[in-house]
């Protein structure tokens, strides 16, 4: 029932929030259904590892759960569409958000470390954002999975292609891929990616000894600082959607722990102000180049809860006092520094 009761909820915030014109069903689709169905790291915590999870098949599971988020999806769109008119007017639109890595070859030489690279890329964005684009998963999930991947009706099919009027991409990061070989072993999972069938090996530096990393370390393990990885996140989004409208909806970093030791280390965020401002230089650079973004979003303006993290990282614009009774709030440089770029474009 899942599906028509996310629809039916959905319809509710509709007609209750008449105002507000921007809408998305979902945020973040392959981190909550990965790392929830996948690695068992965030809620309901399913994985296959008995020894992390009490239940859960890592392989299957993942695959079932993101095909009701679809399908939940598009009949949430139906509900939109149906409310306010069939095209949607300009004023009002509504939109999925996925999230994932830039994928570059690890030797950009290589053929098969070219192909890997964007075959890992659809294994992302294409997971989720092809059936709402063209009604339908990627072929080369359909090869991966085979048998474990629920197939959509052709009556599913046309309620998901082109249930949106713009894609929100969430970007922090990327990666090198290559094509396992003796020196570079497959990698077991990513972001529980499901069914990854041992195509791709997944690192964070270049170089055997890890001399060459992707970018400068944040505060979280995954977390490098690589701002051309969003510009061509964009550009490849832009070719392979044919030019949809794009929003950059989440983008930031927690600083490297040594500088979030102290509230006023924490403040004085220079490691977020050349993050931000860097990536937002590399979404100049995409429309520069064709690509059709409209939005830029800064994560987040306040530290917060995040994830299975919980307050231990601080991603915020501003820096929140947890330990006093008000929860004194406290703009850091970022918070300046983005306020008056804001104001002057």
């Amino acid at each position: 029932n899942v599906v028509d009761d996310f629809a039916e909820y959905a319809d509710a915030a509709f007609g209750l929030f008449p105002n507000v014109t921007r809408w998305t069903t979902f945020n973040e689709p392959l981190t909550f259904v990965g790392e929830g169905y996948g690695d068992g790291v965030h809620a309901p915590g399913r994985c296959s590892d008995r020894s992390r999870c009490a239940k859960g098949d890592s392989e299957r599971e993942p695959l079932v759960a993101a095909h009701h988020v679809l399908l939940a999806h598009a009949a949430a769109v139906g509900k939109f569409r149906r409310r306010f008119g069939g095209t949607t007017a300009p004023r009002r639109r509504i939109s999925i958000v996925n999230c994932g890595w830039m994928a570059w070859p690890l030797r950009a030489e290589s053929p098969g470390d070219v192909a890997a690279a964007d075959s890992f890329l659809e294994a992302q964005w294409a997971w989720f954002l092809d059936p709402v684009v063209f009604g339908d998963y990627p072929a080369s999930l359909k090869t991966r999975a085979g048998a474990d991947l629920p197939r959509f009706t052709a009556a599913e099919q046309k309620a998901l292609a082109g249930s949106f009027d713009e894609l929100g991409v969430n970007y922090y990061t990327a990666r090198y891929v290559a094509r396992p070989d003796a020196e570079h072993p497959a990698t077991a999972a990513a972001e529980g990616i499901p069914k990854l069938n041992n195509l791709y090996h997944v690192a964070m530096y270049r170089g055997l000894a890890g001399e060459e990393l992707i970018g400068a370390k944040a505060g979280s393990p995954w977390l490098f600082s690589a701002p051309p990885g969003l510009r061509d996140v964009l550009l490849w989004l832009d070719a392979r959607y044919d030019r949809p409208v794009l929003m950059v909806t989440e983008n930031g970093c927690d600083q490297p722990a040594a500088l979030d030791l102290t509230e006023a280390l924490a403040v004085d965020d220079a490691f977020r102000v050349n993050y931000i401002r860097q990536h937002i230089e590399s979404v100049a650079e995409a429309v520069a180049l064709g690509a059709d973004v409209r939005a830029y979003f800064a994560w987040s303006l306040l530290d917060n809860y995040e994830w299975a993290d919980g307050y231990a990282k601080r991603f915020g614009l501003v820096y929140v006092d947890y330990a006093s009774p008000a929860l004194t709030r406290t703009p850091k440089r970022s918070a300046r520094w983005y306020a008056e770029t804001v104001a002057a474009h």
